[in-house]
């Protein structure tokens, strides 16, 4: 499992190690039943098991908040194309299995 700031996080800029942020697609590149994988990014092959976007949480629009990552865990694509910009969630956390 691991969990990373999306592009449009307020703590992608934070931390100074962060270097990009990162889509629900991201680890689509190794997983050999993705399209993305087509591209032939990397040889090591993960499958992308489960992704689920983390809500920024603790705001005054708690309510809010919790409606717009429901909407992003539902409809992933339409939340990145239309949403994200304007109502950012905090990160994305995948879980992952190597395929060996």
């Amino acid at each position: 499992m691991v969990q990373v700031p999306t592009g449009t996080s307020p703590d992608l800029f934070t931390d100074p190690t962060h270097i990009r942020g990162f889509s629900y697609r991201s680890f689509d590149y190794f997983d050999p039943e993705k399209a993305l994988y087509a591209y032939g990014y990397s040889d090591m092959m993960m499958r992308v098991d489960n992704f689920q976007f983390v809500g920024l949480g603790g705001r005054t629009f708690g309510l809010l908040d919790r409606l717009v990552t429901a909407i992003a865990n539902k409809y992933p694509q339409f939340y990145e194309f239309r949403l994200c910009h304007i109502f950012p969630v905090r990160a994305v956390r995948f879980t992952l299995s190597v395929i060996k």
